[in-house]
């Protein structure tokens, strides 16, 4: 926001927000108590809150946003296709370009930031492919019946 008016008015939320961020970092710095540091996070989240709230009631409105041409720009720039879309394509499988994978790769270390190191969560790298065998061990493929889709063939 270039608007300096608007500027003056989020100055003071913003220090607001900056000094209980340094007092949250001090805390658990000092090893301070865990219900001291609770409180003082709970403070800035509020703080984060108005800010954020005011922000956004100070951002003048935009223009609609026409999310086809958007989509239409981002595949002739190849951030992403669905897989195999020469022949047809395939439901639910996409391939990145450059610019996508490094879209994708940071969201993926923006997801772990937040999730392994402050939930403190642990990450599991499964197989996307389920061999047949496995399918037919857990009664998919005789009792399975996806009504969502049509059966073309048969």
């Amino acid at each position: 926001m270039a608007d300096p008016k608007i500027e003056e008015i989020l100055a003071p939320l913003r220090a607001s927000v900056k000094e209980q961020g340094d007092l949250v970092r001090k805390l658990k710095e000092e090893k301070a108590p865990e219900i001291d540091i609770k409180k003082a996070v709970a403070e800035l989240k509020s703080r984060k809150k108005v800010l954020e709230d005011k922000e956004l009631s100070l951002t003048p409105a935009e223009e609609s946003f026409d999310r086809a041409k958007m989509e239409d720009l981002i595949k002739r720039r190849f951030f992403y296709d669905q897989s195999f879309a020469i022949y047809g394509g395939i439901t639910g499988q996409f391939d990145f370009g450059p610019m996508g994978c490094a879209l994708k790769s940071n969201m993926i270390q923006l997801w772990r930031k937040y999730f392994i190191l402050q939930e403190q969560m642990l990450e599991v790298d499964c197989s996307i492919l389920t061999p047949e065998p496995v399918l037919k061990a857990s009664g998919h493929v005789e009792r399975f019946a996806d009504l969502m889709t049509k059966d073309i063939k048969t």
